[in-house]
């Protein structure tokens, strides 16, 4: 799966990778397939897109990162540049699961015992063609950055099946587009 951002789109690379996990991927965990249904970009380049909710760090494309608020799918991380896509929401035998810290906690689950090889990997699926949301992201922190504070680096899918209050999901609904 490509995870390069172009700096001159941004956002046409977030949908495109969006596009990806929440259509074609599946999160795999031994025996059990995960759908992404909830995913949120963060990306820093100092000149290109200076996103101060980033969290820094100097690992390859493609890997896990743990860190307080849940786990990533990495960006290029360097002197220059970093980010990560935080996984945000997960559905299995369309059982939903939100919240990064929840999504993580379940995906755990499926580890199963501490003494067998556990396998956690992407893989494509049969494509879906769900209709993708874009919308805020949910920035728990009171800082604001004026310039990515509202920007829709937020992706979804199904809305109605979250497990969110139906206040938020009048938030997201008053304030998103649609990817297709």
């Amino acid at each position: 799966m490509k995870l390069e951002i172009d700096n001159t789109n941004v956002s046409k690379s977030f949908d495109q990778i969006a596009s990806e996990l929440l259509n074609r991927k599946v999160l795999r965990v031994n025996k059990d397939e995960f759908r992404l249904t909830e995913i949120e970009f963060y990306y820093f380049h100092p000149t290109h897109h200076p996103d101060e909710y980033t969290h820094s760090h100097k690992r390859e494309a493609g890997e896990w990162r743990f860190h307080n608020q849940g786990i990533d799918i990495t960006f290029q991380g360097n002197e220059v540049q970093d980010g990560g896509i935080l996984i945000r929401g997960v559905a299995i035998n369309d059982e939903y699961t939100n919240g990064p810290i929840n999504a993580l906690k379940r995906i755990f689950e499926s580890f199963g015992s501490v003494s067998a090889k556990t396998i956690v990997s992407l893989h494509d699926c049969v494509p879906r063609d769900l209709e993708i949301i874009k919308t805020f992201r949910h920035l728990p922190n009171k800082v604001t950055h004026r310039d990515f504070h509202l920007n829709h680096y937020r992706y979804l899918v199904n809305l109605e099946k979250l497990r969110i209050s139906n206040t938020l999901k009048k938030e997201i609904q008053d304030n998103c587009a649609s990817l297709k």
